[in-house]
């Protein structure tokens, strides 16, 4: 994994904001055939992500963070998508399920 980070100013939002774009070697080709040139494109094939933060922690550990939250916006979703879990009306158990 490799990375390198900008602050991008945003003048609609009148803040500087971190944007740390990684890339990851893979052993295959890339869904379009192609490499951005963000990066030498003559080295291989990788997969491009993108973060913008405001959090003060390392490139590293960011990737990290943003690995596990990816993880629970996975959950939540199949809880809204096969379980229903998106329209909770009330706070008693008794209510929701004659809901």
């Amino acid at each position: 994994m490799e990375c390198f980070e900008q602050w991008l100013l945003v003048p609609a939002w009148l803040r500087r904001m971190r944007v740390a774009v990684y890339r990851k070697r893979v052993h295959h080709l890339t869904p379009k055939n192609y490499q951005l040139d963000l990066f030498d494109p003559d080295d291989g094939y990788f997969e491009y992500s993108a973060i913008v933060s405001n959090k003060e922690v390392t490139g590293t550990s960011l990737w990290f963070f943003m690995c596990g939250r990816g993880t629970h916006e996975k959950v939540y979703g199949e809880l809204k998508g096969g379980f229903a879990f998106d329209c909770v009306p009330t706070l008693r158990f008794e209510a929701n399920s004659a809901w």
